[in-house]
């Protein structure tokens, strides 16, 4: 991922030098990230995921090998960039019988009761559309499949929907 790279103008043991975290840095991050002690290398060692963390700040140290060691610590910051791994949730509801609403969990549909003598325009559901990727990859489209001519999907804002007859059903 990264190299850390410290120098240390003494000879032998005192001119080694070991990288590692910095205590806090292990608490808080060492189950994501390592660092190679010989190299300071920085490396992913677990799950990273955008919308719950989109930037990291490690502490790393190079400390020498001599008897006193001497330590310095150096901040790398890691920028996660998000990649479309959410699916789309959508949330659809319906008016039922004057009261309540029933949501479309992506594998039950949302029913909606609708009058036969109903007149064109009237609501039949409310649909919401959201993906918690970020950027493009969390932007949405909603189309409607299916309702023939009878039905019309119309967008009232970036992620919500309704769902209106276009003629009166009989």
């Amino acid at each position: 991922m990264e190299q850390v790279r410290a120098v240390d103008s003494d000879s032998g043991r005192n001119g080694e030098i070991e990288y590692s975290f910095a205590t806090q840095t292990m608490t808080s991050h060492g189950a994501e990230f390592g660092i190679r002690n010989s190299t300071g290398v920085v490396f992913v060692r677990g799950v990273i995921d955008y919308e719950q963390t989109s930037v990291f700040h490690l502490v790393v140290v190079a400390r020498d090998r001599g008897p006193d060691a001497v330590a310095s610590e150096a901040t790398v910051v890691v920028h996660v960039q998000d990649v479309n791994d959410n699916d789309p949730v959508i949330v659809a509801s319906t008016l039922q019988h004057g009261a309540g609403r029933v949501i479309a969990d992506g594998r039950s549909p949302a029913i909606a009761d609708v009058v036969e003598d109903s007149s064109a325009g009237m609501f039949v559901a409310h649909v919401s559309v959201t993906d918690a990727d970020s950027g493009k990859n969390g932007q949405v489209n909603c189309t409607m499949i299916g309702g023939g001519t009878a039905f019309r999907l119309i967008q009232k804002y970036d992620t919500e929907y309704q769902v209106l007859s276009t003629r009166r059903l009989l």
